[in-house]
This record gives structure tokens, sequence and C-alpha cells, in this order.
């Protein structure tokens, strides 16, 4: 199985942990449930038995035997203590062992009555943002969901005509471009430290979807356009002489093919994306924004980035990776998931699912945003340096809501009547 240069650079950071935390309603089982079940559905995630063994060149994925009293454990909150104590302490204080398969499953309990989480925490070099909806699938979906059927996919990269060589090299030039501009993030005023600070907000995954609709977008559209409303005021107010025209944002984009659905490591390319930005959340706002992001939904463009990222030569693969992760060029990172099946834990429901994402050094901001059901989370990991930036999250929710209040009072019958309904998708 490939191993690329970013997953084994990617490994050795045992900072780099994304993941998901499953809210659940209902007793809290025994922690040997939650083993037994894993057990019983372990060989349909084969990462999970992965580590890399070897060095430099002759570095490889390799199978290791597995202990599930390692990998699978509880915590009982002491009394006071909140849920994201208990989250973040198990990300911050509790690193990865480099012998051993790099993920873990946490049932955390006692921030609430009659209910729990699990906390599924993972190394990144070993799984990206799709192979974490994939073990969620296994572990906690119906049991039909097949390969086929998986969140994980990339959309339509399987039915993508091969790309040609002149529109690959393109692609990849038109990247190396973008990565060196980056901005207002490298200006002497903006400080960086290795401190980090973790928010969230939920909005209605019916608005998002609902908003992007009269554009011919999608969900991730009004999340970019409001991420790019917020982005563009902090540069304003925080970033002397300068004025955002633009916003540059890293999207990850999923690559993921049938036959590689549970294969270790990342399959994913980054496209830079140049955001027009605005003072007013405005109906021709989300329209450009829509135009900005058109890479994002060509299977064309995913077919190209997909033989950038597995078949570029080695002697090309190392200077780039290094180039491409220098903290020297700072970007603001983002990503996109879905779990579109309904997930539970011997017969009790999974109400809710937030995503966790991890930022790089040198970075200012890292923003994952994960629809399940009715809801939709972004979770905003900010760089404590920089002022005002935790903040972000709860003026991207305003922003989506304002987004969402402007094409209300336009001709869209179908978002104004479900606005009127609906209270809560008020602003």
């Amino acid at each position: 199985m490939h191993l690329s240069l970013m997953d084994a650079k990617l490994h050795a950071d045992s900072s780099a942990q994304i993941g998901a935390v499953l809210h659940l309603i209902g007793d809290p089982p025994h922690v040997d449930e939650l083993r037994t079940h894993v057990a019983a559905r372990i060989k349909s995630v084969p990462a999970w038995g992965m580590t890399i063994a070897g060095r430099g060149d002759q570095a490889r994925w390799a199978a290791v035997p597995l202990d599930l009293e390692h990998h699978v454990r509880s915590r009982c909150l002491p009394p006071g203590r909140t849920l994201e104590d208990g989250l973040v302490h198990e990300l911050q204080h509790k690193p990865f062992s480099a012998e051993r398969p790099q993920w873990d499953l946490t049932l955390l309990t006692g921030h609430a009555p009659g209910r729990y989480a699990i906390m599924y925490r993972v190394n990144h070099g070993l799984m990206d943002g799709a192979a974490v909806i994939r073990a969620a699938e296994v572990l906690f979906g119906p049991s039909q969901i097949s390969p086929a059927q998986s969140a994980a996919l990339a959309p339509g990269l399987s039915k993508a005509p091969k790309p040609s060589r002149l529109l690959v090299a393109a692609t990849l030039a038109r990247e190396v471009r973008a990565f060196a501009q980056s901005g207002p993030w490298r200006h002497e005023s903006l400080t960086y430290s290795d401190e980090r600070v973790s928010k969230r907000t939920t909005v209605p995954a019916d608005l998002l979807r609902l908003t992007a609709r009269p554009h011919g977008g999608t969900s991730n559209d009004v999340f970019l356009a409001a991420l790019a409303l917020t982005l563009s005021r902090w540069i304003n107010e925080h970033v002397p002489g300068q004025s955002a025209g633009h916003v540059q944002i890293a999207a990850a984009v999923n690559v993921r093919r049938p036959d590689e659905i549970d294969h270790p490591g990342n399959r994913i390319g980054l496209a830079n994306i140049q955001l027009p930005c605005s003072d007013t959340a405005t109906p021709e706002h989300l329209r450009l924004v829509s135009e900005a992001t058109g890479v994002l939904r060509s299977p064309t463009h995913r077919a190209a980035m997909y033989q950038i990222t597995r078949h570029a030569p080695r002697f090309a693969v190392k200077p780039a990776t290094r180039w491409f992760t220098s903290a020297k060029r700072p970007n603001v990172m983002t990503s996109y998931m879905a779990l579109r099946h309904p997930m539970s834990f011997r017969g009790a429901p999974v109400h809710a699912v937030d995503p966790v994402t991890v930022l790089p050094a040198g970075c200012p901001l890292s923003v994952v945003l994960l629809r399940y059901q009715d809801q939709a989370t972004a979770h905003f990991v900010s760089d404590k340096a920089l002022p005002d930036l935790d903040t972000l999250n709860d003026a991207w929710g305003k922003a989506v809501h304002a987004l969402a209040d402007g094409l209300a009072h336009t001709d869209d019958t179908a978002l104004a009547d479900t606005v009127a309904r609906d209270p809560s998708l008020r602003c």
C-alpha cells in the first residue's frame, strides 16, 4: 500500500490528531462492551492494525498486533468538569505510542446524566478525514453500508476520465503559484505560537443547503462564504495596511477511490482558493464564492489531484513536501465532511457528531465542518497568539444566518418558507 512522504511526516508528529466525538443518549455502557463491539468489526478497518516501519526511502506500512485494552478505554469526568474539558485532556495530555497504531476510542462519562460520548482520535498520518468518516460508518452505522455507499468516497472520481498530462501539469502549476501567496498572514505585526484555541459552533444543516440552492452551490460554498466574511473583517481590523479583497484558503480535496476505501494514509489534495471578500452578507457575495469554489465540485479536477498525489516522481515529492509544509507559508486550512447515515451504539442513538481537526505549525486557523442529520458543526482551531481569532466561530455562525436572511428576502420561496416555519433558522 502507498506510503507518501506526507503520511510519514504527519505520522511522526504527535500533535497531528484528528477525529470525531459522537454524542449518545442513554445509560453509559461498560468499556468492555465497547471493546467487544470494536473487536467484532475491526477487520473492516485494516488501518487500525497499521503503523510505519523503517525510515527514509525504506519506510512502509506494516501490520502489527492490536491490544484493545490499550486502544479502547474509558474516562469518567470528575464533578464539575465539562465534556470539553475531557476532550482537551485527551488531545493534549494523551500522546500516542510510537510503537502501536496511532488511534484510540475513549468512552467519556460523568458530564451529564443519561448521556455519554465516544471520542475517536487518530493520527493524521494514519487516516484523513474521509477515513475517519469510514471508520465511524463501520463502527456505529447500519451494518449494510457497503464501500460503494460510503460517504468517504470522493464524489464523482471513479467515473471521471483520466486527465491529460497537460491538465495535471496545469493543476500542479496553479497550486504552486497559489501556495507562494500567503497574503496578510506573513505581515510583520503577526506572531505565531505553539498554543492552540479550540472552539465549535453548530448551525442547522438545512440552512446551509437551502441557502446554497439558488446559485447551484453546495453547503460547503455557504460554509466558505461565511468564513470569507469573518476572515475579511478580522484582517481589516487586525492587519495594518491590509484591505482584504480576497482571502486565500487551502481546502482539502478528497481523492479516495473505491479500491482505496480502507487503505491507511491520506488520500487528499489541497486546493488553494481565492475567496472574494465582502463587508456584507449578500446573495452576490455567495454567488461569487460559489464561482470561486467550482474546482471543489469538479470530478476532473479531483482526477488531476489524484494523479498528482499518487504518481508524482519521488525525486520531486521530497522537496515539494518540505516546501508545501513550511511554516513560512501560512494558510487557512479548511475541510468539509458529511455523515449520511444515522449512527448508534447498542440501540442508543448518536444525536450529534463533532469533528476534531488539527492546526499545522505556522498556520493561523484550521476549520473543519461536519454535517450529520439536521446539524452542521464547525470546529475552529486557531493560534492563541493571534488576537480575537478565537471569536471567529461565533462570527461565522452569525454570518451563515446573515447569508440565509439575505436570500430569504429574494424570490427563493422554499428558503423563505422554511425560515418562516423554523425560528431556529433566523438570525
